[in-house]
């Protein structure tokens, strides 16, 4: 059925359109086809009109108009058969119209028109015009109107006479018909010449638009490559820029390693900082382009923000090593500690603002300060992060091009700061990519204030830290540093922890007999002071309980007082906290350093692994084990931390939980999965997590993630020694006390000489027990105290107290871990003395200068001495080379798998490889050629000379024994 009526519809179509519509796009009509539709559908309805009024005539006996119609009907009969011919459409229209003109003028001659046939005179130019155009059919309707004027008014040509009042109708409505289609074609033709301009201007546009497009692309491409040539030349030069570098880094420390002159020195030390200075260039023109590129990516993970201020606060305190500034955080115990983000780009947001602060604060302070903004949304906070330092400030004009590529503001003035001017951009870039911005306050001349909120996501709602029931545990604070006592009344107040602050010593004594306190908290220089005031309370209430003491020290300063614990400057809230809630006892760093309690022990066999992927801290944790004298290994990341699993046998890892691309959990789950296709090869090695979240719950996720333990950052010595003996194996622990000390004679072959002013028994005892490193820390000594000799030379004013309390302070610690116990002694009162002259007493400013001079002329007489009985030491170590050499073949197949291991990183340039094999192998007990050998091996590692190291270890490998 649907099959016929498609016929039906084809044969309906193929009639209408004489067959042309198969032979055109089906999918639309052209303006040929339009006109054949039209010709056929007027000579189709003409002919059924035409035969029926033929019927009709012949019934009525008109038998004249009978035939004029038929004759008409056969014309178009004819020219529908003719359409489908190869005919044009025009000559077809032309000869219709002619016959339909014929037609018109018999119907008129003969008075057909009287019964009402006349009115298809009147369609004659509708038609024409439509069917012929403009020219044709005016000229063919205006002579079939002339040719009707002449029948209708002239009396005798038509057979019937017309009236007066049929006449000038007919030729009225004719005239009015072809006028009225003249109006309307000219207006169509207008119009189609307009539409026809218009489509010439839009076509002319399209064709503009797709030049400009082509020209864009063009462009875009031009761009893209310049882009990628740029990315590539960066990368290319970096890598080719960095070689040298290397080299320049490494005959810099080559040069600081010999003995130079204080100038000399100074000049090496100014190279190598150079050098470091223009690699971290380097690394922001890399980021930079990295970003320019479109290539940033932040990359969430889950973090803790103890760990990530931990880890910041350590790299920060070492640039501020040699500068007299204060530093101190206000952390916001209520903000969340664990989170979701981009934890290595909240970094280097920290570290670019620190870091600036840093370079533009000569004196004073510099703080940083964690709150949260506004309202919690989504299972997200807006962390406000604001770095305030009391540096150069910024000028008003400035602040609108501060985060500019490229920019450094008031250049003549900071004309000596190194920097390329992109770290601000860079940060700026950063903050926005995480959805967050940074904003800038500064009085130009007093200091500034970056503030950056940037949302991140809460993974738990567990506080920072928190204190229990701390309304019960009211704190005393005895600080006359005031941005310290501020910042640590803050977290106090933050915590909701009551306190009292006390500047001065007749407020602290007098807070100490009218009220009890929970802890005191003081600064390590005011220690003296407490302990006289404590003594005095005690002896007149020896009843009283005394309130247990926290001392805060300036950081990497070494000290112990029995029954007192330490905090690291600058203090946290999460300290404050650990120290009320009691997680930590009163062992101290001091400890560390040789006074072993009963608990303590040496594991002089036992390898341990320590992955950070921050150096500051495998530094620290390095140190912290070091008097165990166990055999340290140290990685920077969690997938080098899985090869050397592989290749080692560790009696335990330390292994941080949270690292950039492999963390810790997934480090360990890869290691337990290792360990398992061993089956029973090997023993299920202890993974001890380290982390800066000691919230409740913690042991029991790191156990089920595979871990043995875990412990927290910063590390506590006593949780330390409690892992180590939980963990190192017990044949592999010794008491401390078993470990005697050789005498001097014995040691290596060497002989050291009395040197004035020094017990070097101690000495020994204190740097480890063996002449060998006891003589390397003597070298290091001499150069440092030569360095500061320059700098004691004159008595400080009060601007030079800070300065001159570290150099002190220093040469307290240095001298003492030598065994120069009186120079010890002196430098410690010198350091006393300036304390309380900064503290604001106006007496002991006097003191210094009569002191002074000669403290400086008994550290130039020890530093003499140590010259000389290292330049003695050596004459004797040539002299026992002939007795190290039958021991060659011993030592060398010792450390012939490490100079393999060492091959293979320098022939992949794995730099971090690299760094960690040598410092094992400076730690190996070796002959004097040996130890030559691999010393001249490493030298051409620091000139980047890699392909010659590579030889040397080649040839030494191969030597008989």
């Amino acid at each position: 059925m649907k099959s016929k009526k498609r016929s039906l519809r084809h044969l309906l179509i193929n009639i209408i359109t004489s067959g042309k519509n198969f032979t055109e796009n089906e999918s639309g009509m052209s303006d040929d086809l339009i006109r054949y539709v039209l010709l056929n559908a007027i000579v189709i309805v003409g002919v059924m009109v035409l035969v029926a009024f033929s019927v009709l005539d012949v019934i009525k006996g008109a038998y004249l108009d009978a035939v004029i119609s038929a004759s008409m009907a056969v014309v178009g009969s004819s020219i529908i058969v003719l359409a489908r011919t190869k005919i044009r459409h025009i000559t077809l229209a032309t000869i219709l119209m002619i016959a339909y003109g014929l037609l018109c003028l018999m119907l008129i001659w003969n008075g057909g028109s009287q019964r009402g046939t006349f009115v298809f005179i009147y369609i004659y130019p509708l038609l024409t015009i439509m069917m012929l155009g403009m020219k044709w059919g005016v000229t063919l309707s205006s002579t079939l109107f002339a040719i009707v004027i002449v029948e209708t008014f002239v009396p005798g040509i038509a057979l019937i006479p017309y009236s007066a009042e049929l006449a000038p109708r007919v030729a009225a409505v004719y005239f009015l018909d072809l006028f009225l289609m003249i109006v309307v074609e000219m207006t169509r033709n207008i119009k189609d010449r307009f539409i026809a301009q218009q489509n010439q201007r839009l076509e002319l546009q399209n064709k503009q638009l797709e030049l400009h497009s082509v020209q864009l692309l063009e462009l875009k491409e031009a761009a893209e490559t310049a882009n990628r040539t740029k990315s590539s030349f960066l990368a290319n030069m970096s890598h080719e820029i960095r070689t040298p570098m290397n080299a320049i880094v490494g005959m810099s420390e080559l040069l600081l390693r010999g003995n130079l002159t204080d100038e000399s020195n100074g000049y090496a030390r100014d190279i190598k900082q150079a050098a470091a200075n223009l690699l971290s260039i380097i690394n922001d023109l890399l980021d930079f382009s990295k970003i320019e590129a479109g290539r940033l990516e932040i990359i969430p993970v889950k973090y803790f923000l103890s760990s990530l201020i931990n880890d910041t606060v350590n790299i920060i305190r070492m640039k501020l090593a040699e500068k007299p500034i204060r530093f101190f955080t206000n952390i916001d115990a209520n903000i969340p500690n664990h989170f979701f983000g981009d934890e290595v780009r909240m970094r280097q947001i920290l570290l670019n603002l620190l870091g600036n602060a840093v370079k533009y604060t000569e004196h004073g302070s510099i703080s940083i300060t964690i709150t949260e903004e506004g309202e919690r949304k989504d299972n997200s906070i807006c962390m406000k992060i604001s770095i305030a330092d009391s540096g150069l400030g910024i000028k008003p004009e400035d602040k609108e091009k501060l985060f500019g590529d490229f920019v450094q503001v008031d250049t003549k003035r900071n004309r000596g700061i190194e920097g390329t001017g992109l770290g601000l951009a860079i940060t700026k870039r950063l903050c926005l990519a995480m959805g967050g911005d940074i904003s800038v306050e500064s009085e130009y001349g007093k200091g500034s204030v970056f503030t950056v909120v940037i949302p991140q996501k809460i993974i738990s709602d567990s506080p920072f830290a928190a204190v229990d029931k701390s309304d019960e545990k009211k704190v005393l604070v005895y600080e006359g540093r005031r941005v310290y006592a501020e910042s640590v009344c803050w977290s106090l107040e933050n915590m909701k922890v009551p306190y009292m602050l006390a500047t001065d010593v007749d407020t602290f004594k007098a807070a100490l007999r009218r009220e009890k306190f929970y802890f005191i908290f003081s600064g390590y220089g005011l220690y003296n002071r407490i302990k006289t005031v404590m003594e005095e309370r005690k002896a007149e209430t020896p009843a009283e309980p005394e309130p247990p003491l926290a001392l805060m020290i300036e950081w990497g300063t070494e000290a112990y007082v029995p029954g007192v614990r330490f905090i690291s400057l600058p203090v946290q809230s999460l300290s404050i906290a650990d120290v009320l809630n009691g997680r930590t006892n009163n062992q101290s760093y001091g400890q560390i350093a040789g006074e072993f309690t009963g608990t303590r022990f040496l594991a002089p066999e036992a390898r341990i692994l320590l992955v950070d992927d921050i150096a500051t801290n495998l530094k620290v944790a390095e140190g912290l084990i070091s008097p165990y004298k166990a055999l340290v290994d140290t990685c920077l990341s969690g997938a080098e931390a899985v090869e050397m699993v592989k290749r080692k046998t560790y009696d335990v890892i330390f292994m941080d939980h949270m690292m950039p691309e492999m963390d810790g959990v997934e480090a360990t789950g890869i290691i337990r999965a290792w360990e398992a296709e061993q089956q029973e090869k090997i023993s299920r090695i202890p993974i001890v997590a380290l982390t800066a979240n000691a919230v409740s719950g913690m042991r029991e996720m790191f156990l089920s993630q595979g871990f043995s333990d875990f412990l927290a950052k910063p590390i506590d010595i006593s949780k330390l020694d409690e892992m180590m003996g939980k963990w190192i194996p017990k044949h592999k622990q010794q008491k401390a006390e078993r470990v005697s000390v050789e005498p001097p004679a014995s040691r290596d072959h060497l002989q050291l000489p009395v040197i004035p002013g020094i017990d070097t028994e101690q000495g020994i005892s204190m740097t480890g027990g063996t002449l060998k490193g006891y003589l390397q820390v003597l070298d290091i000594f001499c150069k440092d105290a030569k360095e500061r000799l320059v700098l004691l030379q004159n008595p400080p004013d009060e601007a030079g107290l800070p300065l001159f309390i570290t150099q002190v302070h220093a040469l307290k610690s240095a001298a003492g871990s030598i065994g120069a116990k009186e120079l010890s002694a002196d430098a410690a009162k010198l350091e006393a003395v300036g304390k309380g002259a900064l503290a604001g007493s106006a007496g002991d400013l006097p003191l210094i200068g009569e002191a002074l001079p000669a403290f400086a002329r008994n550290l130039a007489e020890l530093t003499a001495g140590i010259s000389a009985a290292l330049k003695e030491t050596a004459g004797n170590g040539e002299a026992a080379a002939a007795e190290g050499k039958k021991d060659r073949t011993t030592d060398l197949a010792a450390v012939l798998p490490l100079l393999q291991e060492l091959q293979s990183a320098l022939e992949a340039q794995k730099l971090e490889t690299i760094d960690r094999i040598l410092e094992d192998l400076t730690k190996q007990t070796l002959d004097l050629k040996t130890r030559e050998a691999i010393d001249g091996i490493s030298d051409h590692i620091l000139m980047a000379e890699y392909q010659t190291a590579v030889e040397k270890i080649k040839k030494l490998s191969v030597i008989p024994g």
